[in-house]
């Protein structure tokens, strides 16, 4: 019996992508890094990594050694002194140091959401720049569609017919509630709205960002907007200002009420929150939002 050190390296590499992924599950962390629609595709990904270290065991162990071992040979030929051979290269390291980084990474690296140096380095503060533009929606099958140029197209986001009367005239009344639901539309149907929604009230939290630009008292507060992974995260919010300024460090998570006026920013007509009360709050176990 015979033992092939490749072969067993790529039986551990594929039990620990599936350990991997089972402890992100069983841990519930599995959602700092994708959008929580997307997990069963993640769970079904765990289990056909566990199936294919259950086929490569067989191939640590030979009782052929010297011989030519043609039905583990592929389709564009055999390597036998490659996968079949105790001989350890650098290439062969290189490969694997590679192909291992992002499970060492993840088992030594605690999970950790995006925050608000993230949003930072995008440049959030100025992308609300640009979203009054190529803005439309449309109703569909009793749901009004939001897009703007700064995400992807195919990037769909409905908002009910009952959330979408919010933003008519004539519902002065109704407070506009920014719940973690409905964020995304209503971020977009705001900045769409402009104008309807001006002088009236508005709940919403987030985390604080400052541009330097930006007079003391004016705070960006944000949200982190996953459409299918944190590799595809936008920052979406308002800016907010305060009567006079207030010392909250950038990062902090608040919840503020207010009155939702319009600014130019830049060369655009953009919203703006008039905070009538701010209170700092505890960062939520969950900080994303979704489309």
């Amino acid at each position: 019996m015979y033992f092939y050190i490749h072969q067993a390296i790529r039986a551990i590499i594929l039990l620990s992508f599936a350990g991997f992924l089972f402890k992100l599950h069983y841990f519930d962390e599995i959602a700092q890094y994708i959008n929580p629609k997307y997990i069963e595709f993640s769970q079904v990904a765990s289990i056909l990594f566990l199936f294919l270290f259950f086929i490569q065991v067989p191939r640590i162990w030979s009782t052929n050694k010297g011989k030519d071992i043609h039905e583990n040979c592929g389709p564009w030929g055999c390597n036998h002194d490659d996968a079949f051979s105790n001989r350890v290269t650098v290439r062969n390291g290189v490969i694997y140091t590679i192909i291992c980084l992002p499970v060492v990474t993840g088992l030594l690296l605690p999970a950790k959401a995006l925050d608000a140096s993230i949003a930072v380095n995008r440049g959030a503060l100025m992308q609300q720049q640009s979203l009054n533009q190529d803005i439309h929606h449309d109703d569909h099958e009793g749901h009004f569609h939001l897009h703007t140029n700064h995400i992807d197209e195919e990037i769909c986001l409905p908002i009910e017919q009952a959330e979408a009367e919010l933003f008519e005239s004539g519902n002065e009344e109704q407070v506009i509630v920014m719940e973690k639901t409905s964020f995304a539309q209503k971020f977009y149907a705001i900045t769409e709205n402009a104008e309807n929604v001006k002088g009236r009230e508005i709940v919403m939290d987030g985390f604080v960002l400052k541009e330097k630009s930006s007079s003391p008292n004016q705070l960006f507060i944000g949200r982190f907007l996953i459409t299918h992974c944190v590799a595809d995260a936008t920052v979406i919010g308002f800016l907010a200002e305060t009567e006079k300024e207030i010392a909250i460090s950038e990062g902090s998570w608040v919840i503020l009420k207010g009155i939702l006026d319009v600014i130019k920013h830049g060369n655009e007509d953009v919203p703006i929150i008039r905070v009538k009360q701010l209170d700092v709050i505890e960062k939520p176990k969950e900080p994303y939002i979704y489309p």
